[in-house]
């Protein structure tokens, strides 16, 4: 099943140079052939099953997917993004088969933590009211947030979790669950995330985690301190500039905690279980 992959790879990297040298295609359809190609080399790099049959049928399967945009981009557009329910069954089977895939190639971390943000960024309103999108929650929602990053790092690395670091603020924004004030603020946000991920990352190489959970955080919070303090000042409200400060802090450090707390219960249950075998 080799050969399919490497030809499949071939097609792939003339596409990139193709579209990079004669200008790219809209989006939709862009991304579309790339999804596509990456999952048909996906399944048969890191196959499902011993029987070839089963890992041809998801790489043709999640090429199916991604390419159904590219066939139904016309009508995508005449009907301005509305779903019809194959729209929606075609795109549940696409998210199914990258999840599946990414748990094949990198492990079940990617995969879970995206699986969890998917559903709170769904149905975060209807959750009790101590985790549902509100401002008050804050502290619980950012908690929660901080602390996949930092398990993320532990058990993926810097660069599979950046990936991750942008999806609570694009989901919340694709449900409408931001106030207004917030939507100019999503890429800072996002890029602050960034900050926290890439900076525990370098320090956790030379010091010790705690310190590095108590400097990368501090870094998120003052990236967000000064963004709104000098660009945002005038333009947001009072209520949202104090929810970029301090509570980002406070999120931060203590979902930090609980990372680091997770981290060690999971490495002890390992240990446990390796003994035991």
């Amino acid at each position: 099943m080799k050969n399919p992959a490497t030809i499949c790879a071939l097609i792939l990297a003339a596409f990139h140079l193709y579209t990079a040298y004669f200008g790219l295609f809209d989006s939709i359809i862009q991304r579309s052939v790339h999804l596509g190609l990456v999952m048909f080399i996906g399944f048969l790099t890191y196959p499902l099953a011993r029987r070839l049959q089963v890992n041809g049928v998801l790489a043709v399967g999640g090429l199916a997917c991604a390419f159904y945009l590219v066939v139904i981009y016309e009508q995508l557009i005449a009907r301005m993004g509305m779903a019809t329910p194959l729209d929606f069954w075609v795109g549940i089977l696409c998210i199914l088969l990258v999840l599946l895939l990414g748990w094949k190639s990198l492990g079940w971390p990617l995969p879970l933590f995206c699986l969890i943000f998917l559903i709170y960024g769904l149905y975060g309103p209807y959750f009790p009211s101590f985790l549902a999108h509100t401002p008050k929650n804050q502290l619980i929602t950012g908690t929660l947030v901080n602390a996949f990053l930092f398990l993320s790092v532990f058990k993926l690395g810097p660069w599979a979790t950046i990936p991750i670091a942008s999806l609570p603020s694009l989901f919340a924004l694709s449900r409408g669950l931001l106030p207004p004030a917030m939507v100019i603020l999503i890429p800072f946000i996002i890029m602050a995330n960034f900050v926290l991920v890439l900076s525990f990352w370098l320090f956790s190489k030379k010091i010790s985690l705690k310190i590095a959970i108590l400097f990368s955080s501090f870094l998120k919070f003052l990236f967000l301190s000064l963004v709104v303090s000098f660009l945002f000042s005038k333009l947001i409200p009072p209520q949202v500039i104090s929810m970029m400060k301090w509570p980002q802090l406070a999120t931060a450090l203590s979902g930090g905690v609980l990372a680091l707390s997770l981290e060690k219960s999971l490495q002890s249950l390992q240990n446990n279980s390796s003994r035991k075998s």
